[in-house]
């Protein structure tokens, strides 16, 4: 028996692999402009960080030297090393023949975001899909979720907030949400499994909880 009927996902290292492609442009973007690349764990901490700081705070240049080098080479490569994690896809595929409502949720650039939704050839199963514009509350702030709930004409007691990170699980616990955690490729899993009502290490796994129960 289903025990939720809405899922409102994460995009990046929850239904999207964007790590990969990421830890990549940096490495090319610090060679290009002749600094030492930033090792995956210095990125990994500043990973949940707003994009723009991120990258300044990796790489120690200005903005405006980085952004040319790496956004030229991202929009190059996003459709060749972009794309949903193993296990994704059908997952999305039997949540949707349940007739479970779905959404995603994430702090991602609506520019980016769109444009990966868009090679991933997912967005049909979604209701509604909410990436960061100019001015909106980066999570952990609970605004947007309430509002995709709202726009949803869900409660709080309906919905399951699937996601990789603690500003996510924050968001979450705000809005008075149960949160599932998406284990198989966070950066914070410590952080994540003892505060979270799920805990996913596969895709998959989500059927075992929500349909198969």
């Amino acid at each position: 028996m289903k025990t939720k009927s809405a899922i409102i996902f994460d995009w990046d290292l929850t239904l999207w692999n964007s790590w990969d492609l990421h830890i990549w442009l940096l490495k090319y973007t610090a060679d290009v402009l002749q600094v030492v690349p930033p090792e995956p764990n210095v990125v990994a901490d500043a990973y949940g960080t707003p994009f723009l700081t991120h990258l300044e705070h990796v790489l120690t240049l200005p903005i405006d030297r980085i952004l040319p080098v790496y956004m030229g080479m991202y929009h190059a490569l996003v459709q060749q090393k972009g794309h949903l994690y193993d296990g994704v896809l059908p997952t999305i595929g039997v949540l949707s023949d349940q007739g479970l409502t779905m959404a995603i949720l994430s702090d991602k650039r609506q520019v980016f975001g769109e444009l990966e939704v868009d090679i991933s050839g997912i967005q049909n199963h979604f209701q509604y899909i909410s990436f960061l514009n100019s001015g909106r509350e980066y999570k952990p702030s609970p605004s947007r979720l309430y509002e995709v709930c709202d726009i949803l004409g869900l409660t709080s007691g309906q919905v399951l907030y699937v996601g990789d990170s603690v500003s996510d699980l924050q968001c979450a616990k705000s809005a008075g949400i149960d949160f599932g955690a998406a284990m198989w490729a966070s950066l914070n899993a410590n952080g994540l499994r003892s505060e979270s009502e799920y805990v996913f290490q596969q895709p998959a796994d989500i059927l075992d909880s929500l349909i198969h129960s």
